[in-house]
């Protein structure tokens, strides 16, 4: 055992190098060995995607090469990474499993545990430093890695962090569906208004005229004219020459004069409806004038109905390619054994560093030496 008198006999570089190698070797050792907590880590691994085009592929091909059906969308990528890495999934995620406590918990060694005196930014670098995701360029598959000082709590952390960002993404993905088809389905409620305004006056105007169609009605009253007038030829026909061999006193004279008569009358009164309606409000020249724009109308906001529902169809089809997903294929796995520390990796790791540090500080002092000697 090596004594502090004993020390003092050494030359100063081998006490240097006590000091500033050995001895923080030592208490770095005693640390991972006896006082460092163990951490499990959770992995799981999932991919953005877009579905854009109508063609399908499988799975596999989707995953390699990230088109033809569905694409991989880098800017959803970067916003579900922020989010992992926001205060709000850190609030729901205290709110859920208590991350808070159980990070500062003092079961958790006093470098690895977070101090519960510090702030909620404090937190979240810490919790960033906890929580990593990885996104491989070449294949757009993200990689999540949850630390945490228990192996459930690890798993139930990658597990809810995967749950929130799939509704984020999900939320995103309506809000652009939304958004995609509220003008379509603005135009089909504004063309649906016109088609009940156009019925509504076709409605009223034949209420208030008593007419369901004008100009069939006209066309029935012409053909009804033309009907009498015919049989009015006929008739006088008949009369002029009943008149020829008989006389005017005679019974059947009579009869064919009162039959000419009546059919003339019949035709006088179809003619005035031509002129004027069953109220006598307006002739059918002017119901039809006033009929036919209404149908017009009608007919245009219908179509243009019809118009409106195909486009917010295809709108539909359009905005269901804008859909984005979030696909975890491999879900968090509950770990076997602490993966950190690395308590050899980590000793080595440092003893290497004070090394060079030391070689570095002995190289700058004697350069100063020999610089005080000139």
């Amino acid at each position: 055992m090596i004594t502090i008198k004993q020390l003092k006999h050494f030359p100063i570089p081998a006490r240097l190098f006590l000091y500033c190698v050995i001895f923080p070797t030592f208490l770095i050792t005693f640390y991972y060995t006896f006082i460092a907590s163990d951490i499990y880590i959770s992995e799981a691994k999932y991919s953005l995607r877009s579905s854009s085009n109508s063609q399908s592929m499988g799975l596999i091909d989707s995953f390699m090469t990230g088109s033809s059906g569905i694409e991989f969308s880098n800017e959803d990528a970067s916003i579900v990474m922020e989010y992992i890495h926001s205060r709000d999934i850190i609030l729901e995620l205290d709110k859920r499993l208590n991350i808070l406590e159980h990070y500062s918990s003092s079961e958790i060694d006093f470098i690895s545990r977070f101090s519960q005196d510090d702030s909620l930014e404090d937190f979240l670098e810490y919790f960033i430093s906890m929580v990593e995701v990885n996104t491989d360029g070449a294949s757009h598959v993200s990689i999540l890695s949850v630390r945490a000082f228990s192996p459930d709590l690890a798993k139930l952390i990658a597990e809810n962090i995967i749950n929130l960002s799939e509704n984020l993404v999900n939320n995103m993905s309506n809000r652009i569906i939304e958004d995609s088809l509220q003008f379509s389905r603005n135009e089909v409620n504004i063309a649906e208004l016109r088609v009940r305004r156009a019925s509504d006056a076709l409605t009223k105007f034949r209420n208030e005229t008593k007419s369901i169609n004008p100009g069939q009605e006209t066309t029935a009253v012409l053909h009804i004219i033309s009907g009498l007038e015919a049989q009015l030829a006929e008739a006088r026909t008949l009369l002029i020459e009943t008149q020829s061999y008989m006389q005017n006193e005679s019974t059947q004279i009579k009869v064919l004069k009162g039959k000419v008569l009546a059919l003339q009358q019949q035709v006088n009164e179809e003619r005035k409806r031509l002129n004027n309606n069953q109220n006598d409000n307006s002739d059918f020249t002017h119901l039809i004038d006033n009929f036919e724009p209404l149908v017009l109308e009608k007919e245009l906001a219908t179509k243009q109905y019809a118009s409106t529902l195909t486009s917010l169809e295809f709108a539909r089809i359009d905005a269901q390619k804008k859909q984005r997903y979030l696909m975890p294929f491999v879900p968090p796995h509950l770990p076997d054994d602490a993966v950190e520390p690395n308590r050899i990796h980590s000793i080595l790791t440092w003893f290497l560093s004070l090394c060079i540090i030391y070689a570095i500080g002995g190289l700058v002092w004697a350069a100063i030496k020999d610089h005080m000697r000139l």
